[in-house]
């Protein structure tokens, strides 16, 4: 292959098996901090470990958030380059109002119950 683009941390691990001469990995959000929030402090701090080691991995790295570029470049010198996510905003318009429901959160964790 010319290239190979990795999304997400644990994709560029197996991106480093790939006979490629250019190698990209392009993270959306703070991989460790995601890995925190959705599962435990435990796994956030190995994901946190295994950020830079990541990035070595590649040749280079994109985002689409300059939040996570400068994050990134204060914690691990690392230098993302900025690519934002292309919006056709003009379809926002065609989006009809939306209505809030109540205990919609709590509606969806009922029907998780019933179905499983």
């Amino acid at each position: 292959y010319d290239a190979v683009h990795a999304w997400n941390i644990p994709s560029a691990f197996v991106m480093k098996y790939v006979n490629s001469p250019k190698k990209i990995l392009s993270v959306h959000g703070v991989y460790s901090e995601q890995v925190e929030t959705i599962h435990s402090k435990t796994l956030g701090s190995f994901a946190s470990k295994a950020e830079p080691n990541s990035f070595n991995l590649s040749d280079k790295l994109t985002t689409d958030s300059k939040a996570v570029q400068k994050y990134y470049k204060n914690r691990d010198n690392a230098d993302f380059i900025y690519l934002p996510a292309p919006l056709d905003t003009e379809k926002f318009s065609d989006i009809t109002e939306i209505v809030k429901k109540k205990k919609q959160i709590e509606s969806l964790l009922h029907m998780e119950q019933i179905l499983l």
